[in-house]
């Protein structure tokens, strides 16, 4: 039953940051069930789950619902990635060796590529892995594991407040400069360049982080 409940909670997350449920709306434990071709019990698992991260809200006798977070929230989330992603920056740029920050270069082509393509999802789908995979490069895994369940939630703010009037150029621009710094090894434009991509996030989302 664990596995079972570990591929729903896989296959609902996927459900909740692709956008297919938007915020508020509702859904059953049957109608998962159903979907998933599972009993309701490891869907039930799997819901409280993904309660506990803050991702959907449960309401007694109406179902679950993806979780809207208030502006408050949305603003603390942004100033914890920024602490998190400046630390991550400038261990990447104090390292004497080589960063061996590849994956953080193929995840910028990607997002190029899919700025090319005009697809918005698959650019938005790179971009959030960009931010985890900085911390992976470090050798930060708690930090890589915050900035995860970060990214669900932020992923979800992105499908319904940033992807209408995204600027896949202007985002770009910004990954770009945060990358750029990190080989030049100069820890304070790379927080900088952190500093100034989630600002101009935060005012994407609509949101004061002061």
């Amino acid at each position: 039953m664990g596995r079972q409940r570990d591929d729903v909670v896989s296959q609902l997350r996927d459900l909740l940051v692709s956008g297919e449920f938007q915020p508020g709306q509702v859904f059953s434990e049957n109608v998962l069930a159903q979907r998933f071709g599972t009993t309701r019990t490891p869907v039930r698992e799997a819901m409280a789950i993904l309660a506990s991260e803050g991702l959907i809200e449960q309401t007694p006798q109406v179902g679950a619902s993806v979780r809207v977070l208030t502006n408050n929230e949305t603003a603390e989330l942004v100033r914890v990635r920024i602490a998190i992603e400046q630390l991550v920056v400038e261990e990447l740029c104090n390292r004497s060796g080589p960063n061996g920050i590849g994956p953080l270069q193929e995840l910028l082509d990607r997002m190029y590529a899919a700025e090319k393509a005009g697809d918005k999802v698959a650019f938005l789908d790179a971009d959030t892995e960009f931010h985890c995979m900085t911390a992976e490069v470090a050798g930060y895994t708690l930090s890589a594991n915050i900035l995860r369940r970060a990214r669900d939630r932020m992923r979800i703010l992105g499908m319904t407040a940033l992807l209408p009037e995204l600027s896949m150029v202007d985002v770009l621009a910004e990954h770009q400069a945060i990358l750029d710094a990190i080989k030049a090894k100069q820890p304070a434009a790379a927080k900088k360049a952190v500093k100034a991509h989630m600002a101009r996030t935060a005012k994407r989302l609509r949101v004061d982080i002061g």
